[in-house]
C-alpha cells in the first residue's frame, strides 16, 4: 500500500505490504521505490518496505549539496523506521541503497539482522572513475537544463564509446535527464559519488550479521569487484554472481529475485 509520512519539510512517499519480520529495501540512484519492490517480488511470509528517497520518485525535494550525502539518507532511514516503530529488521539495497544499507549497519547494527547488498557501487574510495559519467550529467543539465543537457550529452566521445560497448547502461545513462526530478534533484548525481560508506575496510569487521551479497559482471558502474571486496571483508557473507543486467536483463531481475528470496 503506497503511503506518505513527513519528515521536516518533506512527505516521504513509501510502500507497506504483507505480513511478518520486516524486510526493508532501498532502491539506487535516480530510481525509485519501484526498483526495490521488483526485487521483492518472490518473496512471502515478510512485512515488506520500501521508500523514495529524498530528491527520488514522489519524496519531492529541492537538492542542495547538505543533502546530497549518505548521512543526511541515512538519518532519513533512521526516522522512518522509528515513525513504523520497527525494532529490528531485514535491510536490503542496490546499488546506492546498497551504500546506505551499509552504512546504516555499521552506524546502527542492533537494528539490522540481515543484510542485502544487490550491485553496489560504492566502497571506500570517494569519487571512483565508474561515476565519470553520471558526474557529467550532473554538469550538463546544471549548465544546459534536462532538454538541451541530454543532447550534449549524447555527443560526448566517452558516452558515444559507452554505447557503442553497451547500450543498455547507455540508455540508463540518460534516463537521469527524463526522470521526475531531473530539473531540482541533479546535485545527487555530483555529490553522492564523492561520498562513501565507510572511510576504512576494517570497519566492514563490524558487521557479525548474515549478508547476500549480488555482484554481476559486464556492468561498468557496479564492478564486480567492489561485491567481491565486500563478501571478503563481511564475516558471514554470501557471494551470489549474476547475469549483467545490460545483456541479460531478464534473467538477470529473475536470478536477484530468486536469490533474494531463496536467501530469506
Amino acid at each position: 500500500m503506497s503511503k506518505f509520512y513527513s519528515n521536516g519539510s518533506i512527505k516521504f512517499h513509501y510502500t507497506d505490504e504483507g505480513k511478518g519480520a520486516p524486510l526493508l529495501f532501498l532502491h539506487g540512484l535516480g530510481a525509485d521505490l519501484r526498483q526495490s519492490n521488483a526485487l521483492m517480488q518472490r518473496v512471502y511470509g515478510y512485512r515488506k518496505l520500501a521508500f523514495d528517497f529524498r530528491g527520488h520518485g514522489k519524496s519531492v525535494r529541492f537538492i542542495t549539496e547538505a543533502d546530497a550525502n549518505m548521512q543526511v539518507f541515512c538519518k532519513d532511514l533512521l526516522q522512518l523506521v522509528e515513525y513504523l516503530g520497527i525494532t529490528t529488521f531485514t535491510l536490503g539495497g542496490i546499488s546506492l541503497g546498497a551504500a546506505i544499507a551499509l552504512r546504516f549497519t555499521i552506524h546502527h547494527p542492533h537494528l539490522v539482522n540481515r543484510l542485502i547488498l544487490t550491485r553496489p557501487a560504492w566502497i571506500n574510495e570517494p569519487n571512483p572513475q565508474h561515476f565519470k559519467l553520471i558526474k557529467l550529467v550532473h554538469d550538463y543539465i546544471q549548465k544546459f537544463g534536462v532538454e538541451t543537457g541530454k543532447i550534449y550529452f549524447e555527443e560526448n566521445p566517452t558516452y558515444i564509446a559507452q554505447r557503442a560497448k553497451l547500450p543498455a547502461f547507455a540508455e540508463s545513462l540518460c534516463s537521469q535527464f527524463s526522470r521526475p526530478q531531473a530539473q531540482t534533484a541533479y546535485a545527487l548525481l555530483k555529490h553522492l559519488p564523492e561520498d562513501v560508506p565507510f572511510r576504512e575496510l576494517s570497519a566492514l569487521g563490524r558487521i557479525n550479521i548474515p549478508t547476500l551479497i549480488i555482484g554481476t559482471d559486464d556492468d561498468p558502474m557496479h564492478p564486480l569487484e567492489y561485491a567481491m571486496v565486500l563478501a571478503s571483508y563481511i564475516a558471514d557473507a554470501k557471494l551470489a554472481i549474476a547475469p549483467s543486467r545490460y545483456t541479460l536483463p531478464k534473467e538477470h531481475i529473475a536470478f536477484c529475485q530468486e536469490a533474494i528470496a531463496a536467501y530469506l
